[in-house]
């Protein structure tokens, strides 16, 4: 049964049968001042509420319940079925299966050290080991409980499990665990809220990771999924199969992320990106890369004594040099798997190479290069020659939205053209065979 809803003919009160049938609730709307008890009545007969009043009342006594416009307030209540007793006979090591109250956990290997399941692993099977008892509705009738381990399977199949033939089955990979209703399911999304310290050491997870905090190094994290931090990162290599964002400073990091990364502000650090790489604030000696697009938010992101690689546009605030340093600001040929290569290729911790301990690293190496060299020929492949060039660059364009230092390389593709003196509001791209710059207006 699902939740059932009746209403007044202005829908200022609304009735809620849960999909037990065991509990309804009252809301009356903000702007309900006056309340007619009359559709009240004529809401619980439509229903069919008979039973369960007293024990609503009393509920919210012992628990000092008041009403509250707007709320829902609990107006009858009776007695759910008690499911059996019953134990799962485990495929995995139950023992070492992710607790429930995991998101507090302060020692992350204590997390990622769990047992892991790709999909299609069987977990368990299911035994009653003592029968349930019959419980009532509001309606007044008999709610028998699960008789059977198929339809208690189905009661205690959670999250990322399916249950057939006695089975419990996992159907995408990730953390195996007993959640807080007692439901067997898989963890895709690993939220903590605390601190990660990864100490020297690898760590891999293999769902999606949220972190309510900071991840400190020295060290190495592999995320098979997204990754989101709303602290601050330092002194980690990174590389996530999904989307990251990173709303605290990101200091002497490496982080490469498959897809889209959006971060707030960079300091002495690689941020390479599969997709696109939004920049909020300020990033300074950093290398920033992105497979499309580079994207400042607005005029007040700076990059300082950065270089900057796209294969499609690049757009910030100021690119402003300090030191006589030779940044770039470059459109060029697939950047991120040039990258990428590199990466994999010289991946370290603590001066000494740890590619035995990274999982299928050889593949890893050879998909790069394999998307390198298709990228390469997708994006040369309507250019006869440097010297005959035929190629579109409509879409490929430098945007300087605040102020460009001098001694700044600018190249789209094969083009070249270094900055003199210094500039402000400036976009380049190519016309007639040449770097072409113009001042932007707002």
């Amino acid at each position: 049964m699902k939740e059932r809803y009746f209403y007044n003919d202005n829908k200022s009160i609304i009735l809620t049968v849960d999909n037990e049938g065991t509990q309804a609730y009252l809301k009356l709307s903000e702007n309900c001042l006056f309340t007619d008890e009359k559709e009240i009545d004529s809401l619980i007969t439509n229903a069919g509420i008979k039973y369960g009043f007293e024990n609503a009342k009393k509920h919210q006594k012992q628990n000092n319940l008041r009403k509250e416009l707007g709320k829902p307030f609990l107006i009858a209540q009776q007695t759910p079925p008690k499911i059996p007793d019953y134990k799962y006979n485990f495929s995995i090591n139950h023992n070492n299966l992710l607790p429930s109250d995991y998101k507090h956990e302060s020692n992350f290997a204590n997390i990622v050290n769990r047992v892991i399941v790709n999909s299609g692993t069987e977990l368990a099977t299911l035994t009653i080991t003592n029968e349930g008892e019959a419980g009532t509705d509001i309606f007044g009738s008999t709610i028998h409980p699960p008789s059977t381990e198929s339809e208690l399977g189905n009661i205690l199949c959670g999250s990322g499990v399916d249950f057939h033939d006695n089975q419990f089955i996992s159907n995408q990979s990730g953390f195996p665990l007993i959640d807080s209703d007692g439901k067997l399911s898989i963890c895709s999304l690993l939220t903590l809220e605390t601190d990660i310290v990864i100490d020297n050491n690898y760590y891999t997870t293999p769902c999606s990771l949220y972190i309510e905090g900071n991840i400190c190094g020295p060290g190495y994290l592999e995320v098979e999924g997204n990754l989101a931090v709303t602290g601050k990162i330092s002194n980690v290599k990174i590389f996530c199969s999904g989307k990251t964002l990173v709303k605290g400073q990101v200091t002497k990091t490496i982080l490469i992320a498959d897809k889209t990364i959006g971060i707030s502000e960079a300091t002495d650090s690689k941020i390479i990106a599969g997709n696109n790489l939004k920049i909020e604030g300020q990033v300074e000696k950093c290398l920033l890369v992105a497979e499309n697009s580079v994207i400042g938010n607005n005029q007040d992101n700076n990059c300082r004594d950065c270089s900057i690689y796209a294969s499609q546009s690049i757009s910030v605030g100021s690119f402003i040099l300090t030191q006589k340093r030779k940044e770039e600001l470059a459109i060029c040929y697939s950047p991120y798997y040039r990258e990428l290569l590199s990466y994999w290729h010289n991946t370290s911790l603590n001066g000494k190479t740890i590619n035995v301990n990274i999982p299928k690293i050889d593949e890893k190496l050879l998909l790069a290069e394999q998307n390198f060299m298709d990228n390469f020929s997708k994006q040369n492949k309507d250019q006869d020659s440097e010297n005959n060039p035929i190629r579109d660059y409509s879409d490929n364009s430098i945007l300087i939205n605040g102020k460009l230092s001098s001694g700044a390389m600018v190249r789209i593709y094969h083009y070249f053209l270094k900055i003199d003196e210094d500039t402000e509001r400036i976009v380049f791209n190519i016309i007639d065979n040449s770097i072409n710059f113009s001042r932007t207006v707002y």
